[in-house]
């Protein structure tokens, strides 16, 4: 099981908090092969605008799911 939560505090003064917190679970196939399912959501507060993206998007909204197969070569 995996969790995780993170608060992004603003002290630009406009204070526009957000908060996201995620789950997760990992299977193993093998001693090299898992499977991955993660859930996460952010809440935004005062007009923040955070989305969940990843390292070539953006994002548009605030919940994200992610299902994979990790092999270790």
């Amino acid at each position: 099981m995996l969790a995780s939560v993170i608060v992004h505090r603003d002290d630009s003064g406009r204070d526009a908090h957000a908060r996201q917190a995620a789950i997760g679970y990992e299977y193993s196939l093998s001693r090299r092969t898992d499977l991955y399912a993660a859930y996460g959501h952010i809440v935004n507060r005062d007009g923040a605008a955070y989305t969940v993206g990843d390292a070539t998007n953006a994002g548009t909204g605030t919940t994200g799911i992610n299902l994979g197969v990790r092999h270790v070569f």
